[in-house]
């Protein structure tokens, strides 16, 4: 019986983590000097690394930009998800840090998303993950931030290699909970 039920666990893990990785892959990153700014920044203004900006239901500090050919997560012990790019592709991986200020529990794939914009008319858009403990990521539609916690999620933007190869212009707009703020990686 002890076996069965060992059995279907094992199955039900493997089932559950597709995309897993069992050892640390090589990953390489371009991550931006981290910056910071004294006063927090309105809606529409240009955001630093570090920057916090309050929304509604919510505050917003931006920990880090980077390119990444392969997003892991914190913690890669053991069994844990990652996001590796496809051959000719790579991440742009912002990560935040989310406090919900608000009596209900906020779902992390209705916070907000941010979009790049490459050479000045290439538009690409992200998608919401966020950190776990136990598996490394798990997907935004099945997470919320309960009040007063305080949950680090990341939105992916998929983009072609170039992007990370090139010097052309790359900026982030963000949506998240309504407010816009700008991100310049490079001009």
């Amino acid at each position: 019986m002890r076996r069965i039920i060992a059995g279907c666990m094992l199955a039900a893990l493997l089932i559950g983590c597709a995309g897993c990785a069992f050892f640390n892959p090589e990953a390489v990153r371009e991550t931006q000097a981290a910056r910071s700014s004294p006063a927090e920044p309105s809606a529409g203004d240009e955001m630093d690394i570090g920057d916090t900006i309050t929304t509604e239901h919510c505050r917003v500090t931006i920990e880090a930009i980077e390119l990444a050919y392969d997003v892991l997560p914190e913690k890669e012990d053991g069994l844990f998800t990652h996001y590796k790019a496809a051959p000719g592709r790579v991440y742009i991986c912002v990560s935040l840090e989310i406090k919900n200020r608000t009596q209900a529990d906020l779902r992390c794939d209705e916070l907000g998303w941010a979009t790049a914009r490459y050479n000045g008319n290439q538009q690409y858009r992200s998608f919401t993950v966020v950190e776990d403990a136990y598996t490394g990521f798990a997907l935004a539609n099945l997470s919320v931030i309960r009040p007063g916690e305080v949950q680090r999620i990341k939105l992916l933007i998929e983009c072609p290699q170039q992007v990370h190869e090139t010097r052309a212009p790359l900026w982030l707009a963000f949506d998240i909970d309504g407010t816009s703020f700008k991100y310049t990686i490079r001009e």
